[in-house]
This record gives structure tokens, C-alpha cells and sequence, in this order.
């Protein structure tokens, strides 16, 4: 991974992957930012899907969240009885 990060042609191209995400949005955080990804707020949950506690059959609706290229977005999705299960990203890195 070390070498892979100080390749120059790598540092400016990027590996066009998840491997380009170096760090998560936090609140006080400046962003977005190239290489970062942010969290769907509570209120943008509710605003886009009508909750705050988003499911898979929510995608759909906070897709188009992420519209920035080299930059994603992450949401914690709920199961059916409305526990956290798991972590869901995306965006665009690259072409």
C-alpha cells in the first residue's frame, strides 16, 4: 500500500477505487473534498427517503447525493426490525 500511495502517476490519477478514499467527513470538517467521503445526515435521510433510518429500499432515493467526481458518500443502512446492518458507499472516482 505504501508504495502504491507514493507513486506520483497514482497521486495525481488516483486508482480510480475505493482506494482513493483516504478520509471520512466529520461534523466541523470541512468538505467534500477529493479522496473524502460523507456520511448521509439525518436530515438529508428524511429529506430524500422520508426517514431516518434508511434501508435498502431507500437507494434509490439518496443516490444522487453523490454527484461529485472523487468524492463519495456513505450511509448506514437498517434491517427490518430497524437495526444497523450495514454500511453502505458510493460515489465516483475517476472517469
Amino acid at each position: 500500500m505504501e508504495e502504491l500511495l507514493n507513486d506520483e502517476w497514482m497521486q495525481e490519477s488516483g486508482t480510480h477505487s475505493i482506494l482513493d478514499v483516504h478520509r471520512v467527513l466529520t461534523r466541523g470538517l470541512k468538505g467534500p473534498d477529493y479522496g473524502t467521503v460523507e456520511p448521509v445526515s439525518a436530515a438529508e435521510a428524511l429529506r430524500h427517503a422520508g426517514t431516518e433510518r434508511l434501508t435498502r429500499e431507500h437507494l434509490d432515493a439518496i443516490e444522487g447525493l453523490a454527484a461529485r467526481r472523487w468524492f463519495g458518500r456513505c450511509a448506514v443502512l437498517h434491517d427490518g426490525q430497524g437495526t444497523p446492518s450495514e454500511i453502505y458507499f458510493w460515489g465516483f472516482s475517476g472517469d
